[in-house]
C-alpha cells in the first residue's frame, strides 16, 4: 500500500498493494478580530486626530483671547454692580435673609456659596478683581461648550457643516460680548445642559443627564424648561420616571433648605421672577400678553418636546439623538420667541440651540444678535470703548437699536417656523414611506 500525499509518496508498514489519496489539508486561516467601537469613541477619536478640530481649537482660542481682553479691561453691564452688592451681603449676613432683603435676588443658593467664596478670595474691603472672578467661570465654560457643540455636531451633521457650526459658535459675537462684558452665568448653565445631552445622547446616561441638568437648575432655574425635552426622549417609563425624580432630587437638594427657611420670599424672587416687561417680542405690540405668556410658552415648548420624542420612538438607533438636539433647538427658540420678559443677556441662551439648525441659521443670528448687543452696550456705556454699561442711567435702548431688536425677534420666529415646518415635512415623508411599504 502507498498513501500519496500532494504527488509525495512513502511504503505503508501494514498493507501493500493499494493506493490511499489523502485529501490536502486545508492551510489554516487567521481571522481578524473585529472590534465595533461605540459611538461616543467614534467621535472623541475623531476630536483628537481630525485636522477640523484644529479649526475648532483655533476658533475657541482667538474667542477666549476676546473675552479675556474685554474681561481685563472692563467693569461691566449692571449685572457685575449688583454681583458685588450681593456678595458683600451674603459674605456678612449670610445667604438667608438676602431673598427677603433685597426683593431683586433670583438666584439660587449654590450661586449664594459662590458669591461668597468669590468675596473671601477678593476679600471685603475692594472689588478690584472682583469683575474679572465673576466673569472667569463663564468664559472657561463657553471653552467647553465649544467643544461640545463639536461633539454633538457630528451626530447631526455630517463633518463640513459641523466644523462650521462649531467654528460659528466659538466666534459669535453674541458670547463674546456676554461672556466677557455683560457678566452673568447664563452661559454656564449652557454648558451644562450641553453636557446632559452628551451624556445623554453620546454616553447613554440618563443618569450623568440628570444630574448635569439638575446642577444647572441650581445656576439658573431657566434650565426647568428642558425636563420635557429629556422626558420624552427617554425610553422606556421606568426610565422616565428615574430621570425626573434625580433631576428634581437635585433640584430639592439645591433648594430645598433655603425654601424651607424663606418660603414665601424665595418663591417671590425665585420661582415667580419675571423679567422687563414689554421690551420684546409680542409684549411690546400686545400689553396684556404677560397674562397668557407663561401659559403659551408651557404649552408650545411641551407640544414640541412630546412630538420630537414621539419621533424619537419612531427612530432608529443612530437617529434618535437628532431629534433631541431638534427639541432642544425648539425649546429655546420657543423661549425667545413667546417670553414675556426679557433680558439682552438672553441671547446667549440661543447660541448653540442655532448651531444644530444650521450653519445659516447660526450664522444670521449670531451677526444680527452681535450687531444688536453691540449697539445696545455702546449706548448704555456712552461710546466705545466700553467700561461700565449703566442700563440703569440710561434706560432702554432707542431708535434704530428698537427696529434691530424686532429683526432679531422676527428673524427666530422665522426659524422657529422653519424648524416646525422641517420637523412636519420629515413627518409626512415617513408616513408616505410606510405606506409604500405596507
Amino acid at each position: 500500500m502507498r498513501i500519496s500525499w500532494h504527488g509525495l509518496s512513502q511504503p505503508a508498514n501494514h498493507e501493500v498493494g493499494h493506493e490511499i489519496r489523502l485529501p490536502a489539508p486545508r492551510p489554516r486561516v487567521r481571522l481578524r478580530r473585529v472590534t465595533v467601537v461605540p459611538l461616543q469613541k467614534q467621535i472623541l477619536r475623531g476630536v483628537r486626530l481630525s485636522p477640523e478640530a484644529w479649526l475648532v481649537v483655533c476658533s475657541a482660542a482667538i474667542a477666549f483671547s476676546l473675552k479675556l481682553w474685554l474681561d481685563l479691561t472692563t467693569f461691566g453691564s449692571n449685572d457685575v454692580y449688583y454681583w458685588t452688592v450681593y456678595s458683600k451681603y451674603i459674605y456678612t449676613k449670610g445667604s438667608f435673609t438676602i431673598y427677603r432683603d433685597i426683593d431683586i435676588y433670583n438666584h439660587p443658593p449654590l450661586i449664594s456659596a459662590w458669591l461668597w467664596l468669590m468675596e473671601r478670595i477678593n476679600g471685603p474691603s475692594h472689588d478690584r478683581y472682583f469683575p474679572q472672578l465673576v466673569r472667569a467661570p463663564v468664559i472657561l465654560a463657553d471653552l467647553g461648550s465649544t467643544m461640545l457643540v463639536w461633539i454633538l455636531a457630528q451626530t447631526r451633521f455630517d463633518r463640513p457643516r459641523a466644523v462650521m457650526v462649531s467654528c460659528i459658535f466659538a466666534l459669535s459675537p453674541i458670547l463674546i460680548m456676554v461672556s466677557g462684558f455683560h457678566g452673568n452665568t447664563d452661559p454656564v448653565f449652557m454648558f451644562l445642559i450641553l453636557l446632559a445631552l452628551y451624556g445623554m445622547i453620546v454616553k447613554d446616561s440618563w443618569l450623568w443627564a440628570a444630574i448635569t441638568l439638575g446642577l444647572a437648575m441650581n445656576i439658573k432655574l431657566v434650565p426647568i424648561i428642558m425636563i420635557p425635552a429629556f422626558f420624552f426622549w427617554i425610553r422606556p417609563w421606568r426610565t422616565r420616571i428615574r430621570f425626573l425624580g434625580t433631576t428634581l432630587l437635585m433640584l430639592v437638594l439645591g433648594y430645598g433648605y433655603h425654601f424651607a427657611m424663606m418660603p414665601h420670599d424665595m418663591l417671590r424672587n425665585v420661582f415667580l421672577y419675571s423679567s422687563l416687561k414689554h421690551i420684546w417680542g409680542i409684549g411690546r405690540f400686545w400689553d396684556d400678553y404677560d397674562a397668557i405668556g407663561k401659559a403659551v410658552l408651557f404649552t408650545t415648548i411641551t407640544g414640541f418636546s412630546w412630538f420630537k420624542g414621539w419621533q424619537a420612538a419612531h427612530a432608529s438607533a443612530s437617529d434618535r439623538g437628532r431629534h433631541l438636539l431638534d427639541a432642544f433647538s425648539c425649546t429655546f427658540l420657543s423661549f425667545l420667541v413667546f417670553t414675556p420678559g426679557f433680558g439682552v443677556q438672553y441671547l446667549s441662551w440661543c447660541v448653540a440651540p442655532l448651531a444644530f439648525v444650521g450653519p445659516w441659521a447660526s450664522l444670521g443670528y449670531s451677526l444680527l444678535g452681535g450687531l444688536f448687543l453691540f449697539r445696545v452696550y455702546t449706548f448704555w456705556s456712552r461710546g466705545f470703548p466700553w467700561y461700565y454699561a449703566n442700563s440703569l442711567a440710561l434706560g432702554q435702548w432707542v431708535g434704530v437699536d428698537r427696529t434691530l431688536d424686532r429683526l432679531l425677534w422676527e428673524f427666530l420666529g422665522i426659524v422657529l417656523v422653519g424648524v416646525a415646518w422641517r420637523i412636519g415635512a420629515e413627518y409626512l415623508d415617513s408616513r408616505a414611506a410606510a405606506g409604500r411599504v405596507a
